[in-house]
C-alpha cells in the first residue's frame, strides 16, 4: 500500500458519520474522565486552626474582653489565610483547559480534520520533546508547541465559523466571503502570524527570578493589550480594504447587480470582520487565561513549592497575588472636603473674583477666562485637602463600602505620597489611625511609590463608611504603649489625587476575566464600522488614514484628559493668551470628552491591577459603543446607496 492511498483512506475515515460520532463520544468520555479524576485527586488546602470564640466582633459585643478582640482578630486572619490557601485546590484552570480542548476537539472532528489535527500534534510533539530535555533548547519547544496549539485552534475556529456562516443568504454568505477573504489576504495573514508568535514568544521573556506577581502581571499588561492593539490594527486595515478594495478593482459588480441591498452588503461585511475579531480573541484570551492560571501553580518568592512558605502560613508574594492581582476587587476614593456645586464653594468663587476684580478690573473678563479659574480654585482647594505638613494629620472618610463588619474579607488601602523633590532612596514614616478600630499603624514609605496597606473588614464601620486619619510622621509611644506624639518628617508630602484608594473583593477572577474580553470585543466591532464606514466614500489610503487616527484619539483620550488639567494656554500673570496653546486646547479637550466613555472601558488595565470591571460599567460602555455603532452603520448604508458604483459606457 502507497502512502498517498493509506493517506486517502484515512482522509475518508475521518469524513465518515460514524467515525466522527465515535471520536466524539472518546473526547466526551475522556474529558469527563480526566476532569473528575483531577477533582478527586485535589487534597484539601491545610487550614488555620484557631481555637477563638465564634460571638462576631468586638464592637459588637459591649462585654468582649481585650482576649476576645485579640482572638476575634486571629479568627479573622485565618479565614483570609484559609481563603489564600484554598485556591491551590481549585480546579478551575485544569477544568478550564479541558472544557476548551474538548470544544475544540469536537469541532475539529466534525469538520473532518481529526486525524489530520491527531498528526499534526504528533509531530509537533515528536519535534518539541528532544527540545524540551535540554535547558538552552527548552524555550524553543515551548515555543513551538504554543504555535502549533494556537494556529490549530485558530484554523478549527475559522473553518467553524464558516460553516455557521453557511446559509445562502446575502448577509451570511457576504460575512462567509468576509472569513475566506481574511485567510487569503497577506496583510492579513502578516498580522495573524504576528500575532501567533508573538503571544507564543511573550511567556519565555518573563524573568523567573522576579515576584511571581509580577510576572503574571507583566504576562497581562503585555498579551492582552498587545494582542488588542494587533487585532484592532488589522480590523481597520483589513475593514477598509475589503470593501475599498472591491470598489477599486469592480468586483463588487458581481455583488450589487444581485438583489442585495446596501443595508445587506454592509451588515455582511461588517459581521464577517466580527466573526474574526472574535476567532482572533476567543484564541488569544484562552491561551492567556490557561498560562496565567499556569504561572499560579508555579512557587512564589519565599515558597519551597506552590502556596507553600518557607516561614509562615503564606507567601507575600502569593498573598499580594490572590488578593491584589487574581481578584476582582471594588475601588471607592475618599470622599471629596466639598463640592463644586455646593452653596459654599460657590459663594467662596464668588468672593475670590470679586477681590481680584477690586484689584485688577480685567480679571477673567470671558467666561472661558471665568471657568478656568474656577477649575484652578477647586483643585487648589482639593490639593490643600491631601496636604499634610510635618506631623499634620488629615482625615480621609470613604463611603459606600460595600463590606459586612467582621466578614474577614481583606480590605486593601493603597495609597502614594510625594514631596516637592521626591527621592526614591529616602523612607518617610507614615503614621494610619483607624478610629473605628483605634489602630495605629506606622509604615516606611518611599516617596513616588504605591504602597498598599492590608486591613480587616474590622476596620469598616456599620454603615459601610471607613476612616482613616493620616499623620505626616511616626507615632511614639511610652514604655507603657500609650501614644505620647509624633514625629515629624522633615517635609511636607502630599497624596496625588486618584492616589488614595481602598479596595475590597467584589466577584471572582474568572468572571472579570470574560467581561474584559467581551469590552475588547465590543471595541473591536465598534473599529469595524468605523474603518466600513470610512471606506464607503474614500480611498483605502484616506480611509485607513482615517479610521486609524480616530483609533489613536480614542486610545490617547485618556492621556489627553489627564495632561489639559495642568496645560495651561495662558502666558505669565498680566499678559495674553497664546494662540497655538489656546488652539490645541480646544482641539485636545472634545476628543478628551467624546472619547470618554472608551477610555473608561480598558480591561487590561483593570485585570492587570485585579480591579473589578463592574456590570454597570460594561453595560453603559455596551449601549454607548452600541448607538455609536448605529450610527456610523445608518450612515455607511445611506453614503453607500447615493454611490453610483458603476457607470455603463456602451462599449
Amino acid at each position: 500500500m502507497t502512502l498517498g492511498v493509506l493517506f486517502s483512506r484515512l482522509d475518508r475515515l475521518q469524513h465518515d458519520r460514524g467515525f466522527k460520532l465515535a471520536a466524539t463520544i472518546v473526547l466526551v468520555l475522556a474529558a469527563v474522565i480526566g476532569g473528575s479524576a483531577y477533582v478527586l485527586s485535589i487534597t484539601a488546602p491545610d487550614r488555620i486552626e484557631v481555637t477563638a470564640p465564634t460571638p462576631s466582633t468586638a464592637a459588637a459585643d459591649a462585654e468582649a474582653t481585650p482576649e476576645d478582640q485579640e482572638r476575634s482578630a486571629l479568627d479573622t486572619t485565618a479565614r483570609v489565610l484559609n481563603d489564600v490557601l484554598a485556591a491551590r485546590a481549585d480546579p478551575t484552570r485544569v477544568l478550564v483547559a479541558i472544557g476548551l480542548s474538548l470544544a475544540v476537539g469536537i469541532v475539529v472532528v466534525w469538520l473532518g480534520l481529526g486525524l489530520t489535527y491527531l498528526g499534526l500534534l504528533a509531530l509537533a510533539a515528536g519535534i518539541a520533546w528532544p527540545l524540551a530535555q535540554f535547558e538552552s533548547t527548552a524555550v524553543y519547544a515551548r515555543l513551538l508547541v504554543g504555535v502549533v496549539v494556537l494556529t490549530a485552534s485558530f484554523t478549527a475556529l475559522m473553518q467553524g465559523l464558516r460553516v455557521l456562516l453557511g446559509s445562502s443568504r446575502p448577509v451570511t454568505a457576504i460575512a462567509r466571503n468576509v472569513l475566506i477573504e481574511a485567510t487569503r489576504m497577506k496583510v492579513s495573514v502578516v498580522f495573524i502570524v504576528l500575532l501567533v508568535f508573538g503571544l507564543a514568544a511573550l511567556p519565555g521573556i518573563l524573568d523567573p527570578d522576579t515576584p511571581l506577581r509580577y510576572r503574571v502581571q507583566s504576562f497581562l499588561q503585555y498579551s492582552l493589550a498587545g494582542s488588542f492593539w494587533l487585532i484592532a490594527v488589522l480590523t481597520l486595515i483589513f475593514s477598509t480594504s475589503t470593501l475599498a478594495a472591491e470598489q477599486r478593482d469592480k468586483v463588487i459588480w458581481q455583488t450589487v447587480t444581485k438583489p442585495v441591498s446596501a443595508l445587506q452588503y454592509i451588515l455582511g461585511k461588517w459581521l464577517g470582520v466580527v466573526a474574526l475579531n472574535a476567532a482572533l480573541l476567543v484564541v488569544c484570551t484562552s491561551g492567556v487565561f490557561l498560562f496565567v492560571e499556569y504561572l499560579r501553580s508555579q512557587p512564589a518568592l519565599g515558597e519551597r513549592v506552590a502556596y507553600t512558605a518557607t516561614s509562615g502560613a503564606v507567601a507575600e508574594d502569593r498573598l499580594l497575588l490572590e488578593t491584589q492581582v487574581l481578584a476582582a476587587r471594588r475601588t471607592v476614593e475618599p470622599v471629596p472636603i466639598t463640592d463644586r456645586n455646593s452653596p459654599a464653594f460657590r459663594a467662596a468663587f464668588e468672593q475670590f473674583v470679586d477681590e481680584q476684580l477690586a484689584f485688577d478690573p480685567s480679571f477673567a473678563p470671558s467666561v472661558i477666562e471665568r471657568q478656568r479659574v474656577e477649575d484652578d480654585l477647586y483643585k487648589s482647594l482639593m490639593l490643600q485637602a491631601r496636604t499634610m505638613r510635618p506631623g499634620e494629620p488629615k482625615r480621609f472618610v470613604f463611603r459606600d463600602v460595600n463590606v459586612r463588619r467582621g466578614s474577614g474579607d481583606l480590605v486593601t488601602l493603597k495609597y502614594r505620597i510625594e514631596t516637592g523633590v521626591d527621592r526614591p532612596d529616602v523612607l518617610y514614616r507614615v503614621t494610619f489611625i483607624l478610629p473605628e478600630t483605634g489602630a495605629i499603624i506606622t509604615e516606611s514609605s518611599a516617596l513616588g511609590q504605591a504602597q498598599t496597606l492590608q486591613l480587616l473588614s474590622d476596620a469598616i464601620s456599620e454603615d459601610k463608611t471607613f476612616s482613616v486619619d493620616i499623620y505626616n510622621g511616626e507615632m511614639l509611644f511610652s514604655q507603657s504603649g500609650a501614644a505620647v506624639g509624633i514625629q515629624p518628617n522633615q517635609r511636607t508630602v502630599t497624596i496625588p489625587e486618584g492616589s488614595l484608594v481602598l479596595s475590597y473583593p467584589d466577584g471572582s477572577y474568572q468572571a472579570n476575566f470574560l467581561r474584559g474580553v467581551f469590552v475588547l470585543w465590543l471595541k473591536l466591532a465598534f473599529l469595524a464600522m468605523l474603518a466600513i464606514a470610512a471606506s464607503t466614500f474614500l480611498s483605502f489610503s484616506v480611509a485607513s488614514l482615517v479610521a486609524i487616527g480616530v483609533f489613536l484619539m480614542a486610545e490617547s483620550s485618556g492621556f489627553l484628559a489627564a495632561a489639559l488639567e495642568t496645560f495651561s494656554y495662558k502666558q505669565d500673570v498680566g499678559e495674553g493668551i497664546l494662540p497655538h496653546k489656546f488652539v490645541a486646547y480646544w482641539v485636545s479637550k472634545p476628543v478628551a470628552e467624546i472619547f470618554t466613555v472608551y477610555d473608561s472601558l480598558n480591561p487590561a488595565r483593570s485585570l492587570v491591577d485585579g480591579v473589578l470591571i463592574t456590570p454597570a460599567s460594561v453595560a453603559t460602555g455596551t449601549i454607548a459603543l452600541a448607538v455609536a455603532t448605529t450610527l456610523l452603520f445608518i450612515a455607511a448604508v445611506v453614503i453607500f446607496r447615493r454611490r453610483e458604483l458603476a457607470t455603463y459606457s456602451g462599449q
